[in-house]
């Protein structure tokens, strides 16, 4: 067609790529081989059953065939149970009275209720709309009036009040300021936590095939009225959908476990899960271009991805969906989710995927990961798990045209942020390759059907939707296969790419024809089922990995052992009759093994040898291909990969000239910088006048057992007009270092630059630092070994740790209903529960939980959770928290703190041991303390270090010194430590980077010294006034005593000590100690505090008190003074709220009480004056101080009761936007009924 006309058809089948991966062909070829039978489970962040395209498969059957929440964020305890009174209402854990309608059915006469705030079941994009919507229609409108009517008022005040009137005006207008300012500050000081839901659960007792009977109802008219919401069912048996509201658009389907006691609300915690469903399978019958690849295929939507975590995955989620998989015959699971790991084939999660991947035959398809251009980049777990697919990701043509509006000549390229292998013990870590970006559905909480987004995540199911279609085929055919066979089959058919790089691409693009069409022709092979399991000997790794300096020295040689797994159920007399004859190729000169291995059902091996010494500089790769000599057609049994990266020659620098970068083109060199260097300087200059450059700069190091995060730079830059850009990098001596320089992909024109790498730094005789405060100061050696390098030490300790122990601990099994089970063996998984009390004393807010035994371990964990979460003194949830503790942090106000940390595994001894397991707070510190450093282990001001220049060769040593006792963190208790970076060069940017750990034990805090006081004679108490006290204790205390011998056992007391003022205070607290006690003894309290103030020296603690501190005479007793004011001031307002409750208020007396203690103290400010002051400013309608002074009271205590005051304070003045916003909003929030489930 014309390029110039446009009526020209868009090309709507490269929205989701299908021709590459030969998926369109092999439709059209096999139209009835299109996924139908195949179920594909994505395990993300959930699939929103009313997406586009995803109701129907291409057959006409439901497409989604079940949607669960593993990840436990959608749960909601419904264990409370509760009766419809006989109106037919139920009270709801909200306080709204729900009415249950007349046609429900339920088998047993009480209904199970929870409650659930909607926020934390939405993502973030939804609930910013759904707040500036509430915000609009609930909030601005009625705010803006009723802050136009006080400042009316305010402003006619101005020059109106008589002289008479004065005080009583200015008490008016103050008020009027007082409400004036709260109403200002409400929005802020109540923010809107969104609504918060009901939801009722029963079992209707339906005995219809496949339905369990329960019944779930949330209140999404947020009124109570459950004659207008949906009743669900479990998803499964009736696919039934709900909806929140027409705001958030957000839909949600239920899961019931634990026979109801809890019930889980599932929803899509973000796109990505939809979207990702979407390219492997989405149906599109009217338009059949816009499908997914595998438009046949039935999904299983299953969340993994913790909405308390910011969608982040966790062990407990990922090992429940597993479990569910195993139990449900899925047959393929696609993974887009993924993280850095420190070890390969370790952990729980890796066995468990090892399980149902050779044992289930289940297909493990995973992102490879977003990290790259450079090498060692795939991450856990579709390169660290033996058996899982890792898919790559790249782009071609057709995507550029289609989704990126680039009409662009250049080939297929693979995205230069798709992750690179090889893994770490050698591995491949991309299996196999597929289109990486796709326009695919969304959830309809997005307002919007489809989204570009481009990734690992979409390559993942655009080769799961692949797969789909070649097991579509081949349950049709009836053919046998395994995962062991398809994977075979794959890797061999897959096509390699222009200019193919296998730690890019593995072995290049999926091809589906051509693997199925491999499969079908191999499925009676011997090995089919069989897993041949290839591994170095002595380290156990999947692979050679060549890169030190001792691989260079000489031919490397290892042994191979074959290891070879049966699935489950494999007949004994196959595994005897195994007998095949390998034959083994090497796919480059420079590896050498045998030509031939005799294989049986024990396991066998060969030698190989690598002769990196006569490679040159570069990565370098190899397989040991095993084939079966009777049958070479089948492809390669087994690859086992070989990887060289060899370093350029050792230097102190080096300079690459001329390097040309086309559109996705990556270019690396290798380097070992030299001992002695701890960081490097890494220039790119442009020489192009007239073009600019796109790139990327990715340096890495993997020192062992060290995740690949840990020690990497990556910079994205834009190079203009001969520009120069200059980066630090941190370095560890002697180990291989990758540079990447490369192109973005759809960036034209070609680049070109120079680049520049030089070595700098110290050697020093520790890597990391430890202090302690009852230590002798810490000595440092430290030489230059490349250049004249200048020292000084700058120590920056910027947290402080504080250390936790547990004060309950509990281990519990848990119901294997919900997939906590151990598969592999089928043990009970348990769960051990740690509760640790925290007071933060800090004025810092920014606070870190981490479990320290625990951190930064996830896939190579052996447990299966270890989440904790923080609560204030109201059960309000502060943060939530798992492996990775750097992510998550808690702000916090000076108060009482509650953590909890669950861990579980399948080893109850194992948990039994971390009953007393420690925790920590980290604690950001307001301004950094620094230590000095002395050129001797004494810290004199003239032994005090300064800066030294030191030359090649030369060594100097100096001593960090504690700290004085007055720089230590008042706050921190015993055990505390300091934790921060010290750097010792003296350039700035340098610092940055090249600088190391440093921790201070703080210890115990010194003792204070006691202020010398004068020894008074003892004042011992006689028998009869010990008893006496005694008496009025027990009576003050004893809250349940009769009122007969509560008033006997107070006439006996008063009648033999009439003076004695603890006695009526004690009644009076006894009195006190029951609202409808205190109800019925109103006129008693006033008599006796009448009684009791006129023995109290009235006239002279006026006159005490009314004088000036200094001027007070010193022959007066103060103490006894200020305990006969306290004593006094709480008679008077016991009295005053006495007269307040009294009908009529007598008006004169309440004001006798309220000026008498205003004498004495400031009433606002004194703690036990407070429901005196509350009544009072009430009875005189003063709702701006009442308002000021529930606000402050607030702020201390956060009391429910005092939210709860506000609110009727607030509705009282026609404030009812702030009443609803607190009642129904921040208050439920705020105060949760109990502590959420895990």
């Amino acid at each position: 067609m014309d390029e110039t006309d446009p009526s020209k058809q868009f090309p709507l089948i490269d929205l989701i790529p299908k021709r590459e991966i030969e998926a369109l062909s092999f439709v059209n070829l096999y139209p009835e081989y299109d996924g139908r039978g195949v179920t594909i489970a994505i395990l993300d962040t959930g699939v929103d059953p009313l997406a586009k395209n995803m109701q129907v498969t291409s057959d006409g059957k439901p497409k989604i065939i079940d949607n669960i929440d593993t990840s436990g964020s959608g749960d909601v305890e419904t264990s409370t149970l509760v009766k419809p009174d006989e109106s037919g209402y139920v009270l709801g854990l909200t306080g709204r009275r729900l009415k249950i309608p007349d046609s429900w059915k339920n088998i047993s006469s009480e209904y199970r209720v929870g409650v659930k705030p909607l926020f934390e079941l939405l993502h973030s994009t939804t609930k910013k709309r759904v707040l500036d919507k509430r915000k609009q229609d609930q909030w601005d409108e009625i705010q803006s009036r009723c802050l136009a009517a006080l400042r009316s008022e305010l402003a006619a005040f101005e020059g109106s009040s008589s002289p008479s009137k004065e005080k009583e005006a200015k008490t008016a207008k103050e008020d009027l300021l007082h409400r004036l300012k709260f109403l200002e500050a409400a929005d802020k000081k109540f923010p809107d936590a969104g609504p918060v839901l009901d939801v009722v659960t029963w079992n209707d007792g339906s005995e219809e095939e496949g339905v369990s009977g329960w019944c779930v109802c949330v209140d999404t008219s947020f009124t109570g009225d459950l004659e207008k919401c949906k009743v669900l069912r479990p998803y499964k048996e009736k696919l039934d959908v709900g909806r929140f509201s027409e705001e958030d658009f957000a839909s949600f389907t239920v899961e019931v476990y634990c026979n109801g006691d809890i019930t889980c609300l599932v929803t899509t915690g973000s796109p990505h899960g939809t979207h990702v469903a979407s390219i492997a399978a989405a149906c599109d019958p009217k338009n059949p271009e816009l499908s997914g690849v595998a438009p046949g295929a039935r999904i299983i939507s299953i969340k993994i991805g913790d909405t308390r975590l910011k969608t982040e995955e966790t062990g407990t989620a990922l090992c429940r969906a597993i479990d569910y998989c195993v139990r449900n015959n899925v047959d393929i699971i696609n993974y887009s989710f993924g993280e850095p790991a420190a070890w390969h084939c370790s952990g729980r999660i890796y066995e468990l995927i090892q399980f149902a991947v050779f044992k289930h035959n289940i297909l493990f398809v995973s992102s490879a990961g977003n990290n790259g251009p450079g090498l060692r980049t795939a991450g856990a777990p579709g390169a660290t798990v033996d058996g899982c697919i890792g898919v790559a990701a790249y782009l071609s043509p057709a995507m550029k045209k289609a989704q990126y509006a680039i009409d662009s000549a250049t080939g297929t390229t693979h995205y230069t942020w798709s992750s690179r292998g090889p893994c770490t013990d050698g591995y491949e870590g991309v299996t196999i390759s597929a289109p990486g970006a796709g326009y695919a559905s969304i959830p309809l909480t997005t307002l919007s059907g489809e989204q570009l987004m481009n990734g690992t995540s979409m390559a993942s199911p655009n080769a799961a939707g692949g797969l789909a279609l070649v097991l579509s085929g081949l349950k049709a055919r009836g053919a046998c296969y395994s995962s062991v066979s398809i994977r075979r089959s794959i890797r061999t058919t897959a096509a390699k790419m222009p200019n193919h790089c296998p730690f890019s691409s593995g072995p290049g693009s999926l091809q589906v024809n051509k693997a199925f069409e491999h499969a079908v022709q191999n499925c009676c092979h011997i090995l089919t089922k069989v897993h041949l399991k290839p591994v170095h000997s002595k380290q156990k790794h999947r692979g050679i990995l060549l890169h030190k300096k001792r691989d260079f020295k000489k031919p490397t040689r290892s042994y191979i052992s074959i290891g070879v797994e049966f699935p489950e159920g494999y007949p004994n007399e196959f595994k005897v009759e195994l007998s095949t004859k390998l034959s083994l190729l090497s796919s480059q000169s420079w590896t050498v093994v045998p030509s031939f291995v005799n294989l049986s059902s024990i396991s066998c091996g060969f030698w190989a040898t690598v002769n990196a010494d006569t490679l040159p500089p570069g990565c370098h790769f190899a397989e040991i291909l095993a084939y079966d000599a009777e049958c070479p057609a089948y492809g390669p049994l087994f690859r086992f990969p070989v990887s060289v990266l060899k370093p350029e020659k050792e230097c102190n620098s080096y300079e690459f000239s001329q390097i040309s970068l086309k559109s996705g083109q990556v270019s690396r060199r290798f380097l070992r910088p030299p001992r002695g260097a701890s960081y490097a300087v890494i220039k790119v200059k442009s020489l192009s006048s007239e073009n600019t450059s796109r790139l990327t700069l990715h340096c890495l190091q993997l020192p062992e057992c060290t995740p690949y995060s840990k020690m990497e730079l990556e910079k994205i830059m834009i190079l203009e007009d001969d520009a120069t850009r200059v980066f630090n990098a941190r370095v560890v001596p002697e180990e291989l270092m990758e540079v990447t320089l490369a192109q973005q992909v759809g960036w034209t024109p070609d680049s070109l630059v120079d680049l520049e790498i030089s070595f700098h730094g110290l050697e020093l005789s520790h890597s990391s630092f430890s202090l302690s405060h009852f230590e002798p100061p810490q000595r440092v050696d430290i030489q230059s070994l490349l250049e004249h390098t200048s020292v000084n030490p700058s120590v920056a300790l910027k947290y402080l740790h504080i250390p936790l122990r547990p004060s309950e601990s509990k281990i519990a099994p848990l119901s294997p209903e919900r997939g906590d089970v151990f598969l592999v063996d089928k043990q009970v998984i348990y769960t051990l529960e740690l509760t640790y009390n925290y007071t933060h004393a800090m004025k810092e807010k920014e606070a870190v939980p981490r479990c320290p035994y625990l951190a930064e371990q996830l896939y190579e964990s052996f447990y299966e959770c270890q989440m904790w979460m923080m609560f204030d003194s109201n059960k309000q949830l502060m943060g939530t928290g798992d492996s990775f503790p750097s992510n998550y942090s808690c702000q916090l106000e000076k108060g009482d703190y509650v953590i909890k940390l669950w861990v579980r595994s399948p080893n109850h001894d194992d948990l039994d041991k971390m009953k007393s397991l420690p925790f920590s707070i980290a604690v950001k510190l307001g301004s950094p303390l620094s230590i000095d450093a002395f050129t001797r282990p004494v810290a004199v001001k003239s032994f005090q270090f300064s800066t030294t220049l030191l030359a090649p060769d030369d060594r100097l040593t100096l001593y960090l010194a504690p700290l004085p006792d007055e720089k230590l963190p008042k706050e921190a208790p015993a055990g505390s430590s300091l934790t921060g970076m010290v750097t010792f060069v003296t350039d700035d940017a340098a610092k940055k980077v090249d600088n190391y750990p440093i921790s201070y034990s703080i210890g115990p805090p010194p003792i204070a010294k006691k202020p010398e006081t004068k020894e008074k004679a003892p004042n011992e108490k006689t028998f009869s006034e010990a008893m006496r006290d005694a008496k009025v204790s027990f009576l003050q205390k004893k809250e349940d005593l009769p009122e007969e011998d509560a008033a006997k056992m107070y006439e006996e007391l008063i009648s033999e000590y009439p003076d004695e003022i603890p006695i009526y205070m004690a009644y009076l607290s006894y009195l006190a100690a029951k609202p409808d006690r205190l109800k019925r003894s109103r006129s008693l309290v006033i008599t006796l505090c009448e009684e009791a103030v006129s023995k109290l020296p009235r006239e002279e603690l006026l006159q005490y008190f009314g004088t000036r501190a200094d001027a007070r005479d010193d022959s007066v007793d103060a103490k006894e003074m200020l305990k006969k004011r306290t004593q006094l001031i709480d008679l008077l307002q016991r009295q005053g709220c006495a007269f307040l409750d009294d009908e009529p208020v007598p008006t004169s007396e309440v004001e006798k009480c309220w000026n008498l203690i205003r004498q004495l103290v400031d009433i606002f400010e004194t703690k036990s004056c407070q429901p005196f002051v509350m009544k009072y400013l009430r009875h005189q309608k003063l709702s701006g101080f009442l308002l000021h002074r529930l606000t402050q009271e607030l702020d201390e205590s956060s009391g429910r009761a005092t939210m709860a005051c506000i609110a009727e304070q607030a509705a009282d003045l026609g404030w009812t936007h702030v009443a609803d916003r607190i009642r129904e909003s921040t208050m439920l929030v705020r105060h949760p009924p109990k502590y959420p489930l895990l």
